[in-house]
């Protein structure tokens, strides 16, 4: 698994901090403290330019985002200019060029419900009465469940 990009920057830095701190004098894989941060600095110097694209990134996101706010309020007011104007409308070409439905090609929002059939329950009486079998059914509460033991 490769190592995130974060977690090179916390070992260069610890590195660097143990080095300065337990032996700043000593040569380790032939370089200095001074030569090894020498030759970080690539690594370093990218990072560093990273982290200010990232800036500017979000600057200029940030930016668009505000300028797509007035660009789409200027759209509006193009398109209702559009179906205000006489010699276009809201079923003109021009309308539908502008990428929205015609006022002809529109549906009418109308929606058939489908009818729900319900059954009338019986009294318990009649219900007990209209069996054809013998043996005796237990009394239902409220809610029409059958109560065991009953």
């Amino acid at each position: 698994m490769p190592i995130r990009p974060a977690e090179i920057q916390n070992k260069l830095e610890t590195a660097i901090n143990a080095w300065s701190q337990i032996a700043p004098d000593a040569t380790f894989a032939r370089m200095t403290l001074a030569q090894f941060e020498q030759s970080l600095q690539p690594s370093l110097d990218a990072r560093a330019r990273v982290v200010e694209l990232e800036k500017q990134l979000t600057t200029a996101r940030i930016e668009r985002d505000n300028a797509d706010k007035d660009s789409l309020q200027k759209l509006l007011n193009v398109v209702n200019s559009v179906k205000g104007d006489p010699e276009y409308g809201d079923n003109s070409a021009l309308y539908a060029a502008l990428g929205y439905i015609l006022k002809t090609d529109r549906k009418s929002g109308l929606t058939r419900k489908i009818a729900t059939v319900t059954f009338p329950v019986q009294e318990e009486s009649t219900l007990r009465t209209s069996l054809p079998f013998s043996h005796e059914i237990p009394p239902r509460h409220s809610t029409g469940a059958i109560t065991p033991g009953s």
